[in-house]
């Protein structure tokens, strides 16, 4: 394939194939760094920045070229990594969002509480529940926060609470 990359310059021959597969810059180690660039600002809470690199590394699976039966599986799991994550960066987006406006408590706790049941890295899951657990306390839901200090208890063989 022939490119002009400049109106009236010299063209420039490109092969669009390598070995057989198409030339794609997408790899599946490039996702997994993505992923993990989303995780690291999930981590310092800069949950917009995450909710697009997430986003980024979705559109981008489509674009990769699977070698093997055990890659198309990382490829599964890594959606589905990928779409529990923004589904919690959504949901702690709006909630931070009512917060700022300082509307409607009983919704943000059930946000909070949605959060929790996301499939995410058990850091994060202390986190959410450590959030879930303490806005409920402070609104007198004695029993459901009396929930999430339990599950928090049970993080805490993991050592999650040590590592922090």
């Amino acid at each position: 394939m022939k490119l002009q990359p400049l109106p009236h310059g010299p063209t420039l021959q490109v092969c669009l194939k390598t070995q057989g597969l198409p030339l794609l810059p997408v790899t599946l180690s490039s996702i997994e760094a993505q992923v993990q660039r989303g995780i690291d600002f999930t981590t310092k809470g800069e949950f917009s920045d995450a909710l697009k690199v997430f986003r980024e590394a979705l559109r981008s699976i489509c674009m990769t070229a699977v070698m093997s039966q055990q890659d198309m599986k990382q490829i599964h799991v890594t959606i589905k990594k990928l779409v529990e994550y923004i589904t919690a960066m959504r949901i702690e987006i709006e909630r931070k969002k009512l917060v700022a406006a300082n509307q409607e408590p009983t919704r943000i706790a059930e946000l909070a509480c949605l959060m929790t049941l996301c499939n995410m890295e058990t850091a994060h899951k202390f986190l959410a529940y450590k959030s879930a657990f303490t806005l409920l306390y402070k609104m007198n839901n004695f029993i459901t926060a009396a929930h999430f200090a339990r599950l928090i208890v049970a993080l805490e063989p993991q050592g999650v609470s040590l590592s922090r």
